[in-house]
């Protein structure tokens, strides 16, 4: 199958892409999209 599912597994191994808004640095996930705040070397997930 080509078509990914919405519940994509991932492990968010830092396979992100950085960037920065209100609330400080961040890394987003390019496989599922989650947001992850970065906290002292540390990776904090964010609901958006």
């Amino acid at each position: 199958m080509s078509d990914r599912s919405p519940e994509i597994d991932c492990n968010c191994d830092r396979r992100a892409a950085a960037g920065r808004d209100e609330r400080g640095d961040y890394e987003r996930c390019i496989d599922c999209g989650r947001k992850y705040l970065v906290t002292n070397d540390d990776l904090v997930f964010v609901e958006e």
